[in-house]
């Protein structure tokens, strides 16, 4: 039998976002993300350049 993790792992991933508001009228926003898990591990992903509609596919562990 295969020893367990003493904590349980989460894999969390963070596609896109689609339709975001653009705030400026003369720029487009340079949008990212945060996921903040339980209130003490917080991720950022990386920064996509002038979109409303960002890509990432990032995943944390």
């Amino acid at each position: 039998m295969a020893d367990l993790p003493a904590q349980p792992n989460l894999r969390v991933t963070i596609i896109a976002a689609d339709g975001l508001y653009k705030r400026d009228v003369f720029r487009f926003p340079d949008p990212f993300a945060v996921a903040t898990i339980n209130g003490e591990q917080t991720k950022t992903t990386g920064v996509i350049k002038k979109t409303l509609n960002p890509y990432w596919n990032e995943s944390f562990d």
